[in-house]
């Protein structure tokens, strides 16, 4: 069956789910499901996230 659309290719994009998976383990180490049921245990781990996230792609540009 053809509906006329083609596959990317290579590996498929993460869902934002998958990413708040790999956030959450890497910032919030063990047992950082049950921190999210705080509200500010939550603020935190976002806000390491983002940071972690935006030193990334400093690194990245500073490379490149």
């Amino acid at each position: 069956m053809n509906l006329g659309t083609t596959r990317l290719r290579g590996r498929p994009r993460n869902r934002w789910q998958d990413e708040m998976r790999e956030d959450g383990r890497i910032v919030g180490g063990e047992g950082w499901q049950e921190k999210v049921h705080n509200i500010e245990e939550w603020k935190k781990l976002l806000r390491m996230a983002r940071n972690r996230r935006n030193m990334l792609a400093v690194v990245c540009l500073c490379t490149s």
